[in-house]
């Protein structure tokens, strides 16, 4: 509580694809339409979600299919 959550998108290559800042509410929900930041659908393929929230990070595996 207290600290800014971001929920950011990386590619295989670690390079950030979109990032949502979700604000400092405990909990909540976030659909990600397989679009980047400038709303352009992405390719098939293996991505990476990272929470983040102060010090404190959680990360998994997202393979979006066409």
């Amino acid at each position: 509580p207290g600290a800014g959550q971001v929920l950011t998108f990386l590619d295989i290559t670690g390079r950030v694809v979109r990032r949502a800042a979700l604000g400092d509410e405990v909990g909540g929900t976030f659909n990600w339409d397989g679009r980047d930041g400038e709303s352009r659908l992405l390719p098939a393929g293996l991505y990476f979600a990272r929470l983040g929230s102060g010090v404190f990070h959680a990360e998994t595996r997202l393979v979006l299919v066409p």
